[in-house]
């Protein structure tokens, strides 16, 4: 039905007009008494409490409101400060129709602090990073009854105690419950439909927050370009020429800073000496997709640079079968309405089961995930909250709009230059999609699905490898005649970051230079990012919020390029490929300017840490990384990935990544806890 928010300091009569409320609603209620009779006032108080309410409302007595409503505790915090409390047996359940009223969070906020070690009698103390990590446990756990409140049947009347209106506490420990009551207020606020705050028994009506309308932000200065795809008016050129590849200058603008809360292994044998590879061409459909037109243009198309010379088959269609025609290679076909064959390619089927694999699909249930190179936890508290906001406009469509704004800004570049994209994976497959290569290049090791993309699109594609020991970039292993190329930057698996002006010097007209950085935000500074490098020819950038933002299940990335490159792909791709909340967390995330370093800073004193463990192990090679995880090599990988699996702890074979091999495997950076049982159990295994 609905979740009520009733705020209000002591004796101010918020618990007076929660239980108007809640008898009012026409249905059964479940009161649930949060305070504890730990003394004989509080013996009174309850008492008096109980005195004043109906006789066939059903009491709860339970520190534990969200245990009422049926969420499921969190797992199990790992120790910290001190121990936490035993809790009681779960208490009852709510029925769905019951109208419930939750009188007062502030027990139930204190008992969390205690279980996440956030409570300190000290007069001042720093929270530490395994403050932070129970700071947002906490907070997730507020978030999920919030949603649990919001979204059941029956009316849920939650009483909050307003606490931050008088003087700051000298305690370290009695400021921080200040904080996380003020922080737990807003999530709720932010999921109720209803707000109200009681001041000496009158009541003030608050805006919610999930009704307030959305506003983009303010407009940059200057004329904005157009980002939206071209109409039917503009005649199919405007959708389809040719694609020019040399990018435009950046337009660099104030940036906005809203605050956010405070060797014993041999290396591999089987990499091409040479450091380049071709791949088997395929006939007929797998060459090219016959299936799609040539992408029409003027007949003498006009580079950037003036030379009016014909743009490289990376920005043409392959040449088609002609209209009526079909292609005597198209491969097999399905039968069609009145006799007539539906083409069918085959260069889908053709893709090695190894390349399709990621690590979200190697870990058991239950077991501790490291092949997964996502911030464990999920988002931060506060972008959660922006991502439960955004659900509340799911009744309208996608607006990127905003998005494209924060993500100009945030980058210096033009919004014409910005797309948003359905995850990082989506930019890779348009690309695909759109390029028409003659000789499209992957550096590997590295993330496939860039390379699945451009086989299952019909292009025939060369691999160009890092160097063996190293995994360092080798400029000299990419073909000069390579009109696409695809390095990731810093590199997955290896973790390599290389230096910008190495990666900018592959840049060079006529060439589409496609720069990975879905961890570039894990490095110091971003130094050796070329996002704000708009000048660089055929300069494509792709991000991710997956990684560090811990967002894999939201889909939310964008690539930066050309503007008349976007336009080509904008226009190309199917509408509202890019949801609601995806919009609303790359906006927020661009707006941010503190969350990823502190991330970063977190991951590389634990990456560390775990460089050292690993490092001590007999017959494990560690290569060094400047992401969230890390690629080792180990005496017989599967019998060691199998022992680790039978012990609870799945990581990613390596294997799949062309150049690899089976005793490579890659394991991501967690918690310094998790990290220590992994190279323990390593240990273990490797005997």
């Amino acid at each position: 039905m609905s979740l009520h928010l009733v705020i209000g300091g002591v004796r101010s009569g918020k618990s007076e007009l929660a239980e108007r409320l809640a008898g009012g609603a026409g249905a059964p209620v479940c009161f649930v008494a949060t305070g504890s009779p730990s003394d004989p006032e509080m013996v009174e108080r309850i008492a008096r409490h109980r005195r004043r309410r109906p006789v066939g409302w059903r009491t709860v007595e339970s520190d534990d409101p969200p245990a009422v409503l049926g969420v499921a505790p969190p797992p199990p915090a790992p120790p910290r400060r001190r121990a936490a409390p035993p809790l009681p047996a779960p208490p009852p359940q709510a029925a769905p129709d019951e109208t419930v009223v939750v009188d007062g969070i502030g027990s139930w906020v204190a008992r969390l602090m205690v279980a996440e070690g956030l409570w300190t009698d000290a007069e001042i103390a720093a929270l530490g990073q395994d403050g932070e990590t129970g700071w947002e446990r906490l907070l997730d756990q507020v978030r999920a009854f919030a949603h649990a409140a919001a979204t059941r049947p029956g009316l849920t009347v939650v009483v909050a105690e307003e606490g931050g209106l008088g003087l700051v506490p000298q305690g370290a420990g009695a400021r921080r419950y200040l904080d996380l009551m003020g922080e737990a207020m807003q999530l709720l606020a932010k999921a109720a439909g209803q707000v109200q705050l009681v001041v000496a028994g009158q009541v003030i009506e608050l805006e919610p927050v999930a009704s307030r309308p959305r506003q983009a932000p303010a407009p940059r200065a200057g004329p904005a370009p157009a980002v939206a795809p071209p109409s039917p008016a503009d005649g199919p050129e405007a959708a389809t020429g040719p694609i020019p590849m040399p990018g435009a200058q950046p337009v660099h603008g104030p940036a906005s800073s809203p605050a956010a809360r405070a060797g014993a292994v041999p290396a591999a044998s089987d990499l091409p000496a040479t450091g380049r590879v071709d791949l088997p061409a395929r006939p007929g459909p797998e060459q090219h997709a016959p299936s799609e037109p040539d992408l029409p243009g003027p007949s003498s198309p006009e580079l950037p640079d003036g030379s009016g010379q014909e743009p490289s088959r990376a920005a043409q269609g392959p040449p088609g079968p002609g209209p009526g025609r079909r292609d005597e290679a198209a491969g097999p076909t399905l039968p069609g309405k009145g006799g007539a064959s539906l083409p069918v390619a085959a260069a889908a089927r053709a893709i090695p089961t190894k390349l399709r694999l990621h690590g979200d699909t190697v870990a058991a249930p239950g077991q501790l995930d490291f092949a997964v190179n996502v911030i464990p936890g999920g988002p931060p508290a506060w972008l959660r909250g922006e991502l439960l906001a955004a659900v509340n406009h799911a009744g309208s469509y996608p607006d990127q709009r905003p998005a494209i704004a924060a993500l100009a800004d945030r980058h210096g570049r033009d919004p014409g230059e910005v797309l948003p994209t359905n995850g990082s994976a989506e930019a890779f497959w348009l690309l695909a999609t759109v390029l028409r290569p003659a000789r499209p290049v992957v550096v590997h090791p590295s993330f496939t699905e860039p390379e699945v993309a451009m086989r299952v699109a019909g292009h025939t594609v060369q691999r160009a490898y890092r160097r063996p020991e190293s995994f360092a970039l080798d400029p000299d292993a990419v073909p000069d005649e390579a009109d696409l190329l695809v390095v990731g930057n810093p590199n997955n698996p290896t973790g390599n970051l290389d230096r910008a002006d190495q990666v900018a010097s592959l840049a060079r007209p006529g060439r589409v230079l496609v720069v990975d950085e879905a961890f570039m935000e894990f490095t110091e500074g971003e130094a050796e990012s070329l996002a704000g490098r708009g000048e660089l020819p055929g300069l494509v950038v792709v991000r991710s919020l997956t990684k560090l933002w811990a967002l894999p299940g939201v889909r939310a990335g964008y690539l930066l390029c050309a503007p008349d490159l976007a336009a080509t792909l904008r226009a190309a791709r199917q509408p509202w490929s890019v949801n609601n909340v995806a919009c609303a967390a790359l906006a927020a995330c661009a707006g941010d300017r503190t969350t990823a370093s502190r991330v970063a800073e977190r991951v590389a004193a634990a990456r560390e840490e775990l460089v050292r463990a690993l490092g001590r192990l007999p017959g494990v090679r560690v290569w060094p990384s400047a992401a969230n995880f890390l690629l080792l090599q180990v005496p017989a990988g599967p019998a060691v990935r199998s022992g680790l699996a039978e012990r609870g702890i799945a990581v990613r074979p390596a294997d799949s990544f062309p150049g690899l091999g089976p005793d490579y495997v890659r394991v991501a950076v967690r918690s310094p806890e998790d990290n220590r049982r992994l190279a323990t159990t390593l240990r273990e295994v490797l005997g």
